[in-house]
């Protein structure tokens, strides 16, 4: 174990900053976890549902770390109805030793700049028209508190 925390992200001291950002630029390389090989990360959304938490297993996108987590998404998926009624949702990462979670601002971007920046060519499976597609959008967690056991 090397980091242990619970609370505000501001209260982190520089050490754990630097390495929870690795932690994190790790897990946005892999999107499954495999019990047999554990460098692979599981990478879990909790959003509300009604009277329920939807979890989504994802992908999150590089220039990610503490200061914003960035994934894509459809416009007209799940994910966006229920961040559409709630502010604040949850990011759970885990390689079977330690886990990350936080507690994360949501926004919705659709500036087609970003769009750009961010655009992967694995996107075209979902998005055929490209960065221009009307249905693809991007996600912005900015976490506020989180616990770590890494």
């Amino acid at each position: 174990m090397s980091v242990y925390y619970q609370g505000d992200v501001k209260q982190l001291d520089k050490e754990s900053i630097i390495e929870i950002n690795h932690y994190i630029n790790r897990a946005n390389t892999v999107h499954e976890l495999d019990p047999m090989n554990m460098d692979k990360f599981n990478i879990v959304l909790g959003t509300s549902q009604e009277n329920h938490v939807h979890l989504t297993i994802m992908g999150i996108l590089k220039e990610s770390g503490l200061n914003a987590v960035y994934m894509q998404t459809n416009r007209q998926s799940q994910k966006i109805k229920n961040i559409m009624n709630q502010k604040i949702t949850e990011i759970s990462i885990t390689n079977g030793r330690g886990f990350l979670i936080m507690e994360c601002e949501t926004s919705i971007l659709d500036d087609l700049k970003l769009k750009k920046e961010f655009w992967e060519d694995w996107f075209y499976e979902y998005h055929k028209e490209g960065y221009l597609s009307q249905d693809y959008v991007l996600l912005k967690f900015i976490p506020k508190v989180i616990r770590v056991f890494i």
